[in-house]
């Protein structure tokens, strides 16, 4: 992650230098290349120069509402700062697998970004290297003059090099102590009421931009990005359901980064989409179990508008394995502490997120243990498969649940779940995805 960050922020450096503010700067607008990993920033579509207008010559003041900066929010002048808040947004999006803030509507999220500060990631992800927090909470300063002064100095802050270094490391850089001060809000130069209507402006400015030049949705809250590319799916062991292991390409996509929980699911029961799959409602947090397998599609694209349904078994295991094609979410080795398995001895699902130490590198969490997940894909046989003939009405199911055992249990298990009986799917939840740029295509 702090690779990406490192040069996402030098390529902002470059252009920077050259007077062009990219003013979207979003996870969808990162590539990374297959051949070598590296970041690339694209769409540039409504970069402006530092001293003149728009460079597509709109005039209008857009972007993706999540990643605006506070003085974008208010209207007040803003400058190349505003990529550096973005980027901020979009390491802490990164690290934890939710944006800084988040809120039933736009509006609402916007707001929030005026008046409190983010939860402190110490206490979302403890582990996090301190002076990674230092350097995102110093691009997610309210107050431009608070924040890095420029991208140049993020890239030194992380260990790495900038253009003006001449590739040299400069990894003495110290990065400057920002003195505690109590939280304090903008010093807003409007009347509520205006600060409210330039809010929804550029709201509709967004959406008006996605109706007229429609491009690939950005993740929605709550969902990580996983990367187009090749990914190795499956294992070389005879006769095993999982083998034999090869490659897929895939589109872009984004998941869920924790399972749908009770409470989420009894909000779309309460409005009339699906039976309660429960005789008594289990709490709130934990994920929910018992969901038919069409009830879960119908969730998902109902939950995600632009697209959402549940992901084939091919992008749930690249998910949890990544290009490099690990065991399991957080590598080879399986730790006691990490999954909600038979070895924690819980005797029952946790809730979400309960073991943020198995997450996935890009934040994904309870891939493994806690309840088995539905996928979209039917039971069939790997192309070269040679055991026993695979029959039957199923459709996959991954990740395993907390009573699945520990030396059985990895990212490549194939289960099978029964899409029309309930009283079978009493461990099995779901999660859903979003395709990205044009769709991820069945492999």
């Amino acid at each position: 992650m702090i690779r990406i960050v490192k040069e996402v922020a030098s390529a902002l450096s470059y252009a920077h230098k050259r007077g062009v503010i990219h003013r979207d700067i979003k996870p969808h607008n990162v590539l990374l290349e297959e051949e070598t990993g590296r970041s690339l920033v694209t769409d540039f579509g409504i970069a402006r120069t530092a001293e003149a207008s728009s460079l597509t010559a709109s005039g209008m003041l857009v972007g993706t509402p999540a990643y605006l900066s506070p003085e974008q929010v208010t209207g007040a002048p803003s400058d190349h700062r505003a990529d550096i808040y973005a980027l901020g947004v979009m390491a802490y999006e990164m690290l934890t697998g939710q944006p800084p803030f988040t809120g039933p509507t736009p509006t609402a999220v916007l707001m929030k970004r005026l008046s409190e500060a983010p939860m402190p990631l110490a206490k979302l992800r403890p582990d996090t290297p301190q002076v990674l927090r230092d350097t995102i909470d110093g691009m997610l300063a309210q107050d431009p003059d608070e924040r890095f002064q420029s991208a140049a100095d993020v890239v030194r802050a992380l260990g790495g090099a900038t253009p003006a270094s001449g590739g040299h490391p400069t990894a003495e850089f110290v990065l400057r102590s920002r003195k505690k001060r109590s939280q304090r809000n903008l010093v807003i130069t409007v009347s509520a009421g205006v600060a409210l209507a330039a809010i929804a402006l550029v709201v509709a400015l967004a959406g008006r931009r996605a109706a007229v030049a429609p491009t690939a949705a950005a993740a929605d809250p709550g969902m990580v990005v996983v990367p187009a590319g090749s990914y190795p799916i499956g294992i070389d062991v005879p006769n095993d359901v999982a083998s034999p292991a090869h490659p897929v390409r895939l589109a872009a996509f984004a998941m869920d980064s924790l399972e749908v929980t009770v409470g989420e699911y009894a909000k779309y029961v309460d409005r009339g989409g699906a039976p309660a799959p429960w005789a008594v409602r289990p709490a709130d947090n934990v994920p929910v179990t018992g969901v038919l397998f069409s009830e879960a599609q119908n969730y998902c694209a109902q939950a995600h508008p632009r697209g959402g349904r549940l992901p084939t078994e091919e992008e749930w295991e690249a998910a949890a394995r990544g290009t490099e094609g690990r065991k399991y979410p957080w590598g080879e080795q399986f730790s006691l502490g990490l999954a909600n398995t038979a070895s924690a001895q819980r005797g029952g699902a946790a809730p979400v997120g309960n073991y943020p130490l198995g997450r996935s590198p890009l934040g994904i969490r309870d891939l493994i243990g806690n309840v088995w997940e539905w996928t979209s894909s039917p039971r069939a046989a790997y192309p070269g498969y040679h055991g026993p003939a695979i029959t039957g009405d199923f459709y996959v199911i991954r990740g395993g649940a907390w009573n699945s055992k520990d030396d059985i249990i990895s990212a490549t298990l194939r289960g099978a779940g029964t899409p029309r009986d309930r009283s079978g799917l009493a461990f099995t939840g779901f999660r859903c995805v979003v395709p990205l740029a044009g769709g991820a295509r069945q492999p």
